[in-house]
């Protein structure tokens, strides 16, 4: 009985940590807390991924710590650093991720500007449209109301197939002989490629997966020497200062 409760207890706990930032950003003066190659990532930005990363970052923590949540949490050591800034960290170092692939998506002329502010702008016009729709009685698909994370990371998931099937055909094309070498060394992680005797399926019958594997493959990469590679610039006094709650 108790160990339920004690399950119970740090569920709502996780719960209310992930509430507690909701809204914070209507809160904040939006300045500039880091660049990545002279494109600024603000603090709301940062924060949105703050408020992505809370929750999974205080649970990890108290396994391994044996610590409970508390007033005194994020001021607590961890990892040779304090748990508010091993948050911080963590959402900069996928801030960071995320504006390297904005910065291209802006060069394929994908989207128009990387700055949180035209994110911001996009949701109000698509948030005002929906509001608009259902005020007349339209029809309106999916959710009445965007919030910034739902929109963002809708905006992103598409945007970032766009941006494949662009490198796809220029950087990160390969030839069917590149390919087919790539298909026999990964063709044992995928039942998918197996046919129906336990061999395996010819590649011109699966040629297209294993392009799109490929791609992938190749993206990450990408992304992993572009983060590497990166001029990251942190405005340190606000970055301190940030709250992570």
């Amino acid at each position: 009985m108790k160990r339920h409760l004690r399950f119970w207890m740090a569920c709502s706990i996780l719960v209310l940590i992930g509430l507690l930032g909701c809204t914070k950003t209507e809160q904040m003066v939006d300045n500039k807390i880091a660049t990545v190659n002279g494109e600024a990532i603000t603090e709301k930005e940062l924060f949105l991924f703050i408020d992505q990363y809370r929750a999974s970052f205080v649970q990890e923590a108290c396994q391994k710590t044996g610590l409970e949540y508390n007033d005194n949490f994020w001021e607590a050591e961890y990892n040779g650093t304090t748990m508010s800034m091993g948050l911080k960290n963590k959402a900069l170092k996928h801030a960071v991720k995320i504006k390297v692939q904005q910065i291209k998506m802006v060069d394929e002329n994908i989207m128009e500007s990387s700055s949180y502010q035209y994110f911001l702008d996009e949701l109000t016009t698509e948030n005002s449209r929906r509001e608009q729709a259902l005020n007349q009685g339209s029809v309106v698909y999916g959710i009445q109301q965007y919030t910034e994370k739902s929109y963002f990371d809708y905006l992103f998931e598409n945007r970032l197939i766009r941006l494949k099937e662009i490198m796809g055909k220029n950087e990160l094309a390969a030839s069917d002989q590149i390919l087919e070498q790539f298909y026999e060394e990964i063709k044992v992680n995928y039942p998918f490629f197996q046919n129906e005797n336990g061999g395996y399926r010819e590649f011109a019958d699966v040629k297209g997966a294993v392009q799109a594997r490929y791609i992938d493959m190749r993206y990450e990469e990408w992304v992993e020497n572009q983060v590497k590679h990166a001029k990251v610039d942190i405005h340190e006094n606000l970055f301190d200062r940030l709250p992570v709650i």
